[in-house]
């Protein structure tokens, strides 16, 4: 069963007549007017369905700049691994796995698994007494978002 339009009006914070213009096609739908309607659709309003509310050159600047800091992120997150297998002071390395089992909020043993080391390993590892594997440097990058270790190796800056 459909609403009426009182009853959207009142939903999605815009008037009849804006409704009836819409409708008829006098006017686009205001941005904010389409997210509250995903929203009272039960739609998720994630990321993705707020771009997709946008008109297509907003949503393709945002999605420019986007791209552009996720770019800036992924650089900052590899310089970071280079400067820890350059041999970076054990007490980094500790820190930024301390955030990363906060991050995750896992144990130490479950983090471990999920970045695919042993208990002995991640403990070697997480004291510098071995470097970062390659494939655990992976599975790091795809557990957390590159805007999260970001925040974490920014923390970790005016140590190094």
């Amino acid at each position: 069963m459909g609403w009426t339009d009182t009853k959207l009006s009142e939903q999605i914070g815009i008037s009849l007549s804006m409704i009836r213009q819409c409708r008829m096609q006098v006017r686009p739908m205001p941005p904010p007017a389409r997210i509250r309607t995903i929203g009272a659709m039960g739609v998720e309003v994630t990321l993705e369905t707020l771009l997709a509310a946008l008109p297509s050159t907003i949503r393709e600047a945002v999605e420019d700049v986007n791209l552009q800091w996720q770019t800036v992120r992924e650089t900052l997150i590899y310089s970071f691994f280079d400067r820890l297998d350059a041999g970076e002071p054990g007490h980094v390395v500790q820190c930024f796995f301390d955030g990363l089992v906060e991050l995750s909020g896992l144990d130490q043993n479950s983090l471990a698994r999920r970045v695919g080391l042993g208990v002995h390993d991640f403990v070697a590892v997480r004291s510098g007494h071995l470097p970062i594997p390659f494939r655990t440097k992976v599975a790091i990058s795809n557990t957390f978002s590159a805007q999260e270790l970001g925040r974490l190796i920014l923390t970790l800056l005016p140590s190094l």
